[in-house]
């Protein structure tokens, strides 16, 4: 009977070491989960839950990280170095846009954009269309193109990107051809939904130069988007 007991003592003492030597990895939200971390990259944690899957290998970005805390005592904060400068990526996505290539209110229709990252620099383009099938059919279109050029910050939850740019549109209205150059700044924010896949959200705001001077004013593009980074 001493034995059985001293044998349930023993395998309780061992589900408790097995509890107590899992790490803790703390989000940027603050949640935290337990687990066993094998391996820290640049750009993911390697984790298992031993205890529930074995050896079953798990992958979270250290984009959403914050600090791991060790079973051992230690710490080891988690600093999310895309931006270093030596990291570079392209990030192809749809940009879910009001105005599209026809002046905002009148079309709404989405862009496609390229973005090219080096360090802190980014540099987008943006084709802008307009694919309304009933207003194409009667000439009504537009198709044209902006580029921007940002300086990127990481905060705790993403990015932050600020700069300007330019571009040009050509809008087909009946037997009207109209050529529209546009300006202004630009802020968006970036936010990781998994390893690569991105979502962002912004405004581009400026003015827009053109040869029907009802069109000239102030150029307004809202930005919703996702992308992925290669």
């Amino acid at each position: 009977m001493k034995a059985f007991w001293l044998f349930l003592i023993i395998l309780f003492a061992l589900g408790v070491q097995v509890v107590f030597s899992l790490d803790r990895i703390i989000f940027k939200d603050g949640t935290q989960i337990e687990a066993k971390v094998i391996e820290v990259t640049p750009s993911s944690i390697k984790y298992q839950y031993p205890d529930r899957y074995g050896d079953q290998n798990f992958f979270i970005h250290v984009s959403n990280i914050h600090s791991i805390h060790y079973e051992n005592g230690t710490q080891e904060r988690i600093i999310f170095k895309q931006q270093s400068g030596t990291i570079n990526s392209m990030i192809i996505g749809v940009n879910l846009n009001g105005g599209g290539a026809i002046p905002i209110g009148d079309d709404s229709t989405p862009s496609i954009n390229v973005e090219f990252t080096y360090g802190n620099f980014n540099s987008e383009i943006n084709i802008i269309y307009s694919l309304n099938l009933a207003s194409v059919s009667s000439g009504y279109w537009g198709i044209g193109g902006l580029a921007v050029f940002n300086y990127m910050w990481e905060i705790p939850f993403g990015l932050i990107y600020i700069g300007g740019g330019a571009g040009y549109i050509f809008n087909k209205i009946g037997e009207s051809k109209i050529n529209n150059f546009i300006f202004g700044a630009n802020i968006n924010y970036r936010y990781l939904l998994s390893p690569g896949m991105y979502m962002r959200a912004g405004v581009f705001v400026g003015g827009r130069f053109s040869s029907d001077d009802d069109k000239s004013g102030v150029y307004f593009r809202p930005d919703i988007g996702v992308g992925y980074s290669f």
